[in-house]
């Protein structure tokens, strides 16, 4: 499955039964007369139009700084980046929480490990 793909099946999990009515974008973002569910649905005023998308999709348009590693691996770090990453473990959906360097993000993917991988951001620490 591509990224593409993936993208899309969330967003039809997202609106299940409700994805033909809306006919989301690429974004997840749909349109619908009346019967919103304000608990599920945020509101995107666009114009003199209201478009809705489920709440769960926040975030969708950079896959919460996630990037999903492709099937064959042809998107991952390269081997002499020197930035530090944070992986996803999809297995039991829980994230590792150390970094890896390129060469170690590469080594879990090929044991199957991780599906995802973002860069990792060093917490600031306190002014005063």
């Amino acid at each position: 499955m591509t990224n593409e793909q993936a993208k899309q099946e969330a967003i039809k999990k997202a609106y299940g039964d409700h994805y033909g009515i809306f006919k989301p974008n690429e974004n997840g973002i749909g349109s619908a007369i009346g019967g919103i569910d304000e608990n599920k649905y945020e509101t995107i005023s666009s114009g003199f139009v209201n478009t809705y998308r489920p709440k769960v999709l926040r975030g969708i348009e950079t896959n919460n700084g996630w990037i999903r590693i492709e099937p064959d691996g042809s998107n991952l770090p390269g081997n002499m980046s020197t930035s530090r990453f944070k992986i996803y473990y999809d297995l039991i959906d829980n994230q590792y929480h150390e970094s890896f360097d390129a060469l170690g993000v590469r080594n879990m993917f090929r044991q199957h490990c991780c599906t995802h991988y973002k860069p990792f951001q060093p917490e600031l620490k306190p002014i005063y």
